[in-house]
């Protein structure tokens, strides 16, 4: 299988990463020192599919979190990793940094969002005007609690 190097923080330290079949790669974050995680689209039998991949230094594939749709984030926390949103409506996933199990969405917006950030406590998603019916609204979620504080 074909590699390529996503560099991090220094030209010397970088993390290798399996070349996926129509692979389209969105944004990434590392998780700790030795972890990275990344977004992207794949054709999986014909069909996109999306998903939050979290790799080893080495490469070693450790999970593959299904994301509904979008390429958005991954946004990282002490207790989180949230992805996705930003395709047809699909909401942002939220996992257990520790289980790396899903344990929420932030759902609220009427469409597709265009943004996905951390700010202080709490995370961001900010609704977009390139679908219909358009969301011009920014959002912040509580990070402890998953709960929509501010609209």
């Amino acid at each position: 299988m074909e590699k390529r190097k996503i560099s991090i923080a220094q030209a010397s330290e970088s993390f290798e990463i399996p070349k996926l079949e129509e692979f389209r790669l969105g944004d990434w974050s590392t998780v700790g020192d030795n972890r990275v995680v990344f977004t992207s689209g794949f054709s999986d039998g014909g069909r996109l599919k999306y998903g939050a991949f979290l790799h080893e230094r080495t490469g070693k594939l450790v999970k593959k979190l299904p994301l509904s749709g979008g390429t958005l984030g991954p946004v990282v926390s002490d207790d989180h990793i949230v992805a996705g949103g930003g395709a047809n409506g699909a909401t942002p996933a939220v996992f257990s940094r520790e289980k790396l199990k899903k344990v929420a969405g932030l759902k609220g917006h009427k469409s597709q969002i265009n943004g996905l950030s951390r700010l202080g406590d709490s995370y961001v998603t900010i609704g977009g005007r390139n679908s219909r019916p358009a969301d011009d609204t920014l959002r912040l979620w509580d990070a402890g609690t998953l709960k929509e504080t501010l609209k």
